[in-house]
């Protein structure tokens, strides 16, 4: 959904020979497209509030010239899990005046935030720290909530219970629940974890406890290639790692989709040798479709881990 507006100064100045165009028919991206006349040189830009827009993971402006005093210039806009409303304004301008466009893009309702495990990860330690840990990938900053209870067998109750949310890098978050002097064999932990985002969207989870942290899958090496099979050029995706049981891998797109093997796609995961295995994804480079990062859960009986991959094509 959109709103657009557009102006001019004087009859020198840049001006649209045709109507700015937002194409909102792809649930991946948006695309604006600006249609702008000038006699003289022209410098543009686009800006989202009082910030200037480049190239990067989230935008991509590119230009075509179509005659020698006409251009189009266009905005593709990622969109992420977690998008807000936002007005995009764009600026043509040469030495007598300057073209604007404004473009109000609605996101809020669209997308729920991302729980990048299928389950929580608890821990303990002889029964004495319980640790929860949620990973949420967004792109604003979530509501987390607990709730729940410890039943136990006594009558009264020491419990430490610590909270914390805290940002891990761009579109990560981490939220935990830490408990102490659980010294109970018999006691019994019963918690969920609620998580929303800016459109009111929520996620729900329930925690419980699995072995200690310490044997979950290690990685040691990682990193990705291009080869030809069969004329085709495939990029492949792999991580070394080692787990003491064996482990499973399920791999995501960036948006948190999960991906399947098909035609384009092979998923692997082989032992080397003893307690160490080859992870790999790989795909037709034709398939990539500009995706650039994955996201790859590995799981064994003592917990899972997630890791994720950067592509430089």
């Amino acid at each position: 959904m959109s709103e657009e507006s557009f102006s001019t100064i004087t009859s020198e100045a840049p001006h649209f020979f045709l109507q700015p165009f937002i194409n909102i028919t792809s649930n991946d991206y948006y695309i604006i497209s600006c249609y702008v006349q000038s006699e003289t040189p022209i410098d543009i830009m686009f800006k989202t509030f009082n910030t200037l827009i480049v190239n990067d993971f989230k935008y991509n402006i590119s230009s075509i010239t179509l005659s020698e005093n006409k251009y189009i210039f266009i905005l593709k806009i990622n969109i992420f899990p977690d998008e807000i409303d936002k007005e995009i304004n764009f600026f043509a301008q040469n030495q007598y005046g300057v073209a604007e466009a404004s473009f109000i893009l609605k996101f809020s309702g669209n997308h729920i935030p991302i729980k990048s495990r299928n389950e929580l990860l608890g821990f303990t330690e002889a029964l004495k720290v319980v640790k929860f840990e949620v990973p949420i990938k967004t792109q604003v900053t979530p509501n987390v909530s607990w709730s729940g209870e410890i039943q136990f067998n006594g009558e009264s109750s020491n419990h430490d219970i610590k909270l914390k949310t805290e940002k891990i890098n761009n579109d990560m978050y981490l939220s935990s629940m830490t408990i102490t002097n659980v010294n109970r064999s018999t006691d019994k932990i019963n918690y969920s974890c609620s998580i929303t985002n800016v459109s009111n969207k929520s996620i729900k989870t329930i925690v419980f406890v699995t072995a200690p942290k310490k044997d979950i899958p290690k990685i040691i090496k990682k990193g990705n290639f291009q080869e030809y099979i069969k004329n085709r050029l495939k990029m492949n995706i792999y991580f070394l790692y080692i787990s003491k049981t064996f482990p499973s891998i399920r791999w995501f797109k960036e948006t948190g989709e999960e991906i399947k093997r098909n035609d384009d796609i092979v998923i692997t995961n082989v032992e080397e040798q003893n307690d160490l295995y080859n992870g790999k994804l790989s795909i037709n480079v034709s398939a990539l479709h500009d995706q650039k990062k994955f996201y790859c859960l590995i799981k064994n009986n003592s917990g899972e881990m997630l890791t994720d991959f950067c592509l430089c094509i």
